[in-house]
C-alpha cells in the first residue's frame, strides 16, 4: 500500500506535471517551437509571413500559427495524452526577419502527414489556412510557399482522363482547346443560361462551364440549369453540324454501310482537304480529323450563315446524295455558284462566300413561289459537289419549330429534321 502511494504522489513534479497545469500556457513552451525540429521527407512544410502583434516575441507567434493550424488550443489538455501529440503537433522550427520589413517574418512549420485527409484540398486548405488568419497573436498574416510531400501529392487521382482523351472526344487537335465562363456568374434563370451556353458553343467555343459559386440558387436550380444546357449543346450541335454522330469500327473483317438507299460516293482525301456538310458523312477514315467552320452570310443577318465539316489529313470520306451529283471544277477564272441547300462538299482551298441569290427580303417568302434564296460562291482552284435535289418539304409541311423550319431553309430544313435528307 506505501509503495502505491509514493508511485500515485510524486514527491516533486515532473515534467508532465509542470506541462499540464491549469491556465493559459504560450505555444512555445507547449512544445510548437522546435529549432531543432529536421523536417521529414513526408512532412507538409509551410512559410508563413507574419506581423506579429505590437510586444508579442516572433519566435511566439510562429508557434501560436503552428499550434491553432494543428492541435492547438489556447491551454494544454489532459487528453493529449489520448493521441500521438508529440507527433501530431506543428512544428515551426525556424524564423527569419523579411529583408527590408523589420516588422515582419518568415516562419517555416512543418506538419505531420497523417494530419490530412488523403485527397482532400478541402481539408488541407481548411487546416492550414483556417482561422489562423483571424489569430490575434498576429497583425498579418500570409501564407507565401507550400511544399506538399510525394506521398501525399500521389493521393489525388486526378481526372478520369488527361488531355489526350479529352481531344479525341472534341476531336480538336493542334490547336489551344477555346472555352470560357457564363456571366453574369447570378441571376440568369435557368432557360436564360442555356440561351448563353447556346450562343457560346454555336459562336464556335469548345466548352462552356459554370462560375465558381454557381450551385441550386432560387433564381435557377440544378436541375433546372442541366436540361437547359443539355438543350442547348444538343440544339448548337446540329445548328453547327457538330453533331457528327459515326461509331468507331476496328479490327479485320467487312462492314457494309448503306442510308435510306441513297447514292454513295467514296472520296479520297488528300492534303488540300474537303469542306462537307455533315448529313452527307456515312463513313470516314479514322486517320481524318474534322472541325466546324462557319460560312458566313454577306448581309451580316443573324443566324444566316452556314456551318461544315473541315476534314484534314489522308484517307477515305464516303458522301452520300440524293441521285448521282455533279462535280464541278472550280478555276482561278470560273467561279462556280450553288444552291446552298444542294452543295455537299468542296474543296478545302477555295475561297467560298454565302450571299442571297436577288435581295435578301426573298429568303424569308416560299421557295415554291420566289425560287431560290441562299447561294454559295466558290472562288480560286479545286471542285465543288453538288446533288442534283434538294429534296425539301412539301408546301405546307412544317417540320420543327420556328419561321426557319416552317420555309424548309437551311439547316432547320432538310437537314435539321431528316438527317438522310430524304422527306418520308
Amino acid at each position: 500500500m506505501n509503495d502505491v502511494a509514493k508511485i500515485s504522489k510524486p514527491s516533486s513534479p515532473g515534467p508532465g506535471r509542470t506541462r499540464y497545469t491549469p491556465g493559459v500556457i504560450p505555444y512555445a513552451k507547449m512544445g510548437y517551437w522546435n529549432p531543432d525540429y529536421v523536417p521529414r521527407d513526408t512532412d507538409v512544410l509551410a512559410v508563413f509571413r507574419i506581423t506579429p502583434q505590437d510586444g508579442v516575441d516572433p519566435i511566439e507567434a510562429a508557434a501560436a500559427v503552428a499550434g491553432e493550424s494543428s492541435t492547438a488550443t489556447w491551454t494544454v489538455v489532459w487528453t493529449d495524452r489520448l493521441t500521438a501529440c508529440d507527433a501530431y503537433r506543428g512544428k515551426a522550427y525556424r524564423v527569419d526577419r523579411v529583408p527590408g520589413s523589420p516588422d515582419q517574418y518568415f516562419a517555416w512549420v512543418a506538419y505531420d502527414l497523417a494530419l490530412f485527409e488523403p485527397g482532400s484540398i478541402a481539408n488541407l486548405t481548411a487546416s492550414i489556412i483556417g482561422n489562423v488568419f483571424g489569430f490575434k497573436p498576429v497583425k498579418a498574416l500570409r501564407l507565401e510557399d507550400m511544399r506538399l510531400p510525394v506521398a501525399y501529392v500521389k493521393t489525388f487521382q486526378g481526372p478520369a482522363t488527361g488531355i489526350v482523351v479529352e481531344r479525341e472526344r472534341l476531336d480538336k487537335f493542334g490547336r489551344p482547346l477555346l472555352g470560357a465562363t457564363v456571366k453574369p456568374k447570378l441571376g440568369l434563370s435557368g432557360k436564360n443560361y442555356g440561351r448563353v451556353v447556346f450562343e457560346a458553343l454555336k459562336g464556335g467555343l469548345d466548352f462552356v462551364k459554370d462560375d465558381e459559386n454557381i450551385n441550386s440558387q432560387p433564381f435557377m436550380h440544378w436541375r433546372d440549369r442541366f436540361l437547359y444546357t443539355m438543350e442547348a449543346v444538343n440544339n448548337a450541335g446540329a445548328h453547327t453540324g457538330e453533331g457528327l454522330s459515326l461509331m468507331r469500327c476496328h479490327g479485320q473483317g467487312t462492314v457494309y454501310f448503306a442510308n435510306l438507299a441513297q447514292h454513295i460516293h467514296v472520296v479520297d482525301v488528300e492534303q488540300d482537304g474537303l469542306t462537307v456538310d455533315s448529313s452527307y458523312v456515312l463513313a470516314m477514315d479514322s486517320s481524318l480529323h474534322h472541325e466546324v467552320i462557319a460560312v458566313d452570310s454577306l448581309y451580316g443577318i443573324s443566324g444566316s450563315g452556314k456551318y461544315q465539316l473541315n476534314i484534314t489529313g489522308r484517307g477515305k470520306v464516303a458522301l452520300m446524295t440524293s441521285g448521282a451529283p455533279l462535280m464541278m471544277q472550280v478555276t482561278p477564272d470560273k467561279y462556280v455558284n450553288c444552291d446552298a441547300d444542294a452543295i455537299v462538299a468542296w474543296s478545302t482551298g477555295l475561297r467560298v462566300q454565302m450571299q442571297a441569290q436577288t435581295h435578301s427580303s426573298g429568303v424569308w417568302r416560299r421557295r415554291g413561289n420566289t425560287g431560290e434564296g441562299w447561294e454559295l460562291s466558290f472562288m480560286g482552284s479545286g471542285y465543288a459537289l453538288v446533288q442534283p435535289s434538294e429534296l425539301l418539304p412539301p408546301q405546307n409541311a412544317q417540320i420543327g419549330q420556328g419561321l426557319a423550319a416552317q420555309y424548309g431553309m437551311g439547316q432547320h430544313g432538310a437537314r435539321a429534321q431528316n438527317q438522310g435528307n430524304v422527306w418520308s
